[in-house]
């Protein structure tokens, strides 16, 4: 299951978030599972990651662009939800920057849980002001082993998939990095 939704954001919106995300450092390079960038023959370059910015916990006052794009997502998934909002249905909820540098992608792989009982959403926010087919980047979304789907890293345009194979191909452009906005949110099930 996937969903896309183009200009997520409100235009000013997208222009704050986009410009707090190109103010942001990336420190080294997170630790990536390997099977994440390594496959049999296959080896791509890692994208960097900036920090992580948690939903339920208290955020900086400059991230407040973030906490606005978090609670229209919060939103997002709640929409057809009846539960007591009491009860917060998350386990986890955090954002974090990927910048895919000429040569980074993710190979193909499954975003889940380990707690039994519990969908996990892996959710692309894309920041780029334009970007080009040429240039690789796309999300490509699996069904029965198959390509289902090319999801382009196109301007304030989210991607939303659960339970799907997906991988992320390598940027082939050497002078324009692909930024996302990239949330993981543990849904608890009744």
């Amino acid at each position: 299951m996937y969903d896309i939704i183009d200009n997520f954001l409100p235009e000013s919106e997208f222009k704050e978030i986009k410009e707090w995300a190109n103010s942001q450092p990336f420190p080294s390079q997170q630790d990536w599972s390997p099977y994440l960038t390594e496959g049999e023959n296959v080896s791509i370059k890692k994208p960097s990651v900036g920090r992580d910015i948690h939903f339920f916990q208290e955020n900086k006052m400059d991230d407040k662009c973030i906490v606005y794009f978090q609670k229209k997502l919060f939103d997002l998934l709640n929409k057809d939800d009846d539960r007591d909002e009491r009860k917060i249905p998350y386990g986890e909820f955090k954002s974090h920057l990927y910048k895919y540098e000429y040569g980074s992608g993710i190979l193909m792989h499954k975003d889940h849980s380990i707690k039994s009982g519990a969908r996990r959403y892996g959710i692309s926010f894309y920041l780029n002001d334009e970007w080009d087919a040429n240039w690789g980047g796309e999300l490509i979304v699996y069904e029965n082993n198959e390509p289902k789907d090319t999801v382009m890293p196109k301007r304030n345009r989210l991607a939303v998939v659960n339970g799907n194979y997906h991988k992320v191909s390598p940027n082939l452009n050497q002078s324009v990095d692909r930024l996302t906005l990239q949330t993981f949110v543990v849904k608890k099930e009744n």
